[in-house]
């Protein structure tokens, strides 16, 4: 594998593995701040969806997703370790990561708006999904590496599923 590859997939898999620092034992740490609510950022997910001339779907998670092309076969659980190619962005369009080479990683060790779509993915399917904050960085934001995620950031995801496990 060349270095540009190595150092691309380091980045993204450093991207993933935050997610699981942001939500590790928040119960004995003292909140520094708080999550916006879900209904708070429904204009803002409407209005991206209609700039675009999307159909949306919305998960009971809170999670909206439009599904492009449906793959085929079983779908993932949210302890599946899904192969995907992605772009994540914010709604502005600022990209703040992209994958155009499948990687590989358990929906187990990803924000929860992108694990709790799982009965949603299968092997084929592009999904595009806009996760409020809540369910993806929240109130802390991300900042890792090249990868910067601005506090109470929407994400939006641009997903082709390519293997599950």
């Amino acid at each position: 594998m060349n270095m540009k590859k190595v150092l691309a997939v380091a980045a993204v898999f450093s991207f993933a593995l935050s997610a699981c620092v942001k939500n590790a034992d928040v119960a004995s740490q003292t909140p520094t701040c708080t999550n916006v609510d879900q209904t708070s950022e429904q204009s803002q997910i409407l209005a991206f969806f209609a700039v675009h001339n999307l159909s949306y779907n919305k998960d009971t998670s809170g999670v909206y997703y439009h599904i492009d092309s449906v793959g085929t076969g079983t779908s993932a659980k949210s302890t599946s370790t899904v192969s995907f190619t992605y772009t994540a962005t914010l709604l502005d369009g600022s990209i703040i990561d992209k994958s155009t080479t499948a990687i590989t990683y358990p929906l187990a060790n990803t924000i929860p708006g992108f694990a709790v779509m799982a009965p949603y993915y299968k092997v084929g399917t592009r999904i595009l999904l806009v996760i409020p904050s809540s369910l993806a960085y929240g109130c802390e934001g991300l900042a890792t590496g090249s990868i910067s995620v601005p506090a109470n950031a929407i994400l939006f995801y641009d997903l082709t599923i390519t293997a599950i496990q």
